[in-house]
């Protein structure tokens, strides 16, 4: 987020790319011409030394044709291939949108989501009762260790369900007004990021622009979100059964009621 130090950072791979890349027709392919974060930052040790290879070429040029020997692009260079490997991508901002998941009072996760997946914390939605994910929107750590990210989650998760269980609760879920909050907190945090500016396309983005994917903060401040205790923002449902309340009206004298929910 911090300008000056991505300033810094573009110009040391600039610098990088310049010393280990002689071929200056390369170097010019090789040049993004977006702000370094805006877009997933390659690590790898041995990515320019491929490059430089005699037996290696680079074509940056679009792909018009494939037939059954020869790739063609635009310009009408024909390229003999014996393997394609289509690295085509992947639908990154879907998330559960393959699965239909109904949530209470008729909400349908498709629905909900057609603006532009979002959930507290990456992990829970509101209307829907005892559904938890890993991976969810904005958890993706752009520069940093992923699994890592997970096992916050999963530990997380974890001890709302050991809450769930202790407060005897058939249903466990975040509540609105959490919700809402942490969205409100999370878009102001994107706002400020290079990943927010229209004029830069990404796979961090979905197809109406909204940044679904990266999580805009450090992975400390992942954690510490992460370590309030779950009656902060969820609410367990409790419902007794109808043996268990009359057991319970008749040893204090009450007339008995055919069943209870108790937000808790």
């Amino acid at each position: 987020r911090s300008s000056a130090l991505r300033s810094s950072l573009q110009w040391y791979a600039r610098r990088n790319l310049r010393r280990q890349v002689c071929d200056e027709e390369l170097a010019r392919k090789l040049m993004p011409s977006h702000p370094i974060g805006t877009k997933r930052i390659v690590f790898d040790n041995e990515f320019y030394h491929t490059l430089n290879k005699k037996n290696v070429h680079l074509i940056t040029e679009p792909i018009v044709s494939v037939g059954s020997d020869e790739i063609k692009t635009k310009s009408g260079k024909a390229i003999e291939a014996d393997v394609i490997i289509f690295a085509t991508g992947f639908k990154a901002s879907d998330f559960l949108l393959s699965i239909d998941v109904e949530g209470r009072d008729g909400h349908s996760l498709k629905k909900d989501w057609a603006g532009g997946p979002q959930a507290f914390m990456g992990l829970a939605v509101h209307s829907y009762p005892n559904l938890f994910m890993i991976a969810g929107p904005n958890t993706f750590n752009p520069a940093g260790s992923n699994p890592d990210m997970k096992e916050l989650q999963i530990a997380y998760i974890s001890k709302c369900l050991r809450w769930k269980e202790q407060m005897n609760a058939c249903t466990i879920e975040v509540s609105e007004d959490a919700a809402n909050k942490y969205q409100a907190w999370l878009d102001e945090r994107l706002e400020k990021t290079v990943w927010s500016k229209p004029e830069y396309s990404s796979w961090y983005k979905n197809e109406s622009g909204k940044v679904t994917n990266p999580w805009p903060e450090s992975r400390r401040m992942f954690e510490q979100k992460l370590q309030e205790e779950p009656k902060c923002s969820f609410c367990c449902v409790v419902e007794a059964g109808i043996q268990q309340l009359v057991q319970e009206r008749e040893r204090k004298g009450d007339k008995p009621v055919a069943g209870v929910a108790e937000n808790i």
